[in-house]
């Protein structure tokens, strides 16, 4: 079981970056005034919260458990659904940084 559920949350990692990769606008056609500030909190905020969950995660070697391993892979395709859903409607607004046009 421990096997699979790394193979379904790698593969939905792979699988939630594409649309970020090769289906969102990389650049934009009108000019903008980006807010850098807000960007950058966001962005601090996401990676402190990376940090929390490695700081409390699982020992590899510990017993996974069939509820613990479903509960983990349940979250990673509505990741996928709302990483491609994202992308799709927000169409060319879809930017890493706010911004303002």
């Amino acid at each position: 079981m421990r096997a699979a559920t790394y193979i379904e949350i790698l593969l939905c990692w792979v699988v939630w970056w594409y649309p970020f990769l090769f289906r969102a606008p990389h650049r934009q056609r009108r000019a903008s005034i980006t807010m850098v500030g807000p960007s950058r909190s966001g962005l601090l905020l996401e990676t402190a919260g990376l940090l929390a969950a490695l700081a409390f995660r699982v020992p590899f070697d510990a017993p996974l458990g069939t509820a613990r391993a479903i509960a983990a892979m349940i979250p990673g395709p509505v990741a996928v659904v709302l990483g491609w859903t994202a992308v799709k409607h927000l169409g060319r607004q879809f930017r890493i940084q706010a911004g303002l046009y």
